[in-house]
């Protein structure tokens, strides 16, 4: 019974941590070559993204965020159980963006570059 309760309790850990490495992953472990960490603060965490043409990174969440975008360019966004979204980027445009998990991709062909400030609750 012990055995049986050990293995039990080793394949729900191991879910568990499988899991949790796919969702709600920091951008910054996921592809530090896109994210620069900048400032954190207890209010705000912010980062620069630059992703190359044809760059992507995986799955990872932000809390309520705001994108401040330097250069035009078209990203593909896929929120977890979601279709991808498709994001013409325009230099000097703001958005917010509610608390999300996802993953994106460069599908333009220049360099994308931007600020990323995530809210803290």
């Amino acid at each position: 019974m012990k055995k049986v309760l050990s293995f039990i309790l080793i394949a729900f850990m191991f879910v568990f941590f499988a899991c949790s490495s796919s969702y709600g992953q920091d951008p910054v472990k996921v592809n530090p070559k896109v994210y620069k960490f900048l400032f954190e603060n207890d209010r705000v965490r912010v980062f620069e993204i630059s992703f190359e043409a044809g760059e992507e990174i995986g799955v990872h969440s932000h809390p309520d965020h705001v994108v401040y975008v330097m250069t035009d360019g078209k990203l593909a966004i896929t929120e977890v159980d979601k279709e991808p979204m498709e994001a013409d980027l325009k230099a000097g445009q703001v958005m917010y963006l509610p608390a999300q998990t996802h993953s994106a991709i460069n599908i333009g062909e220049t360099q994308i570059k931007a600020v990323v400030v995530e809210i803290k609750d």
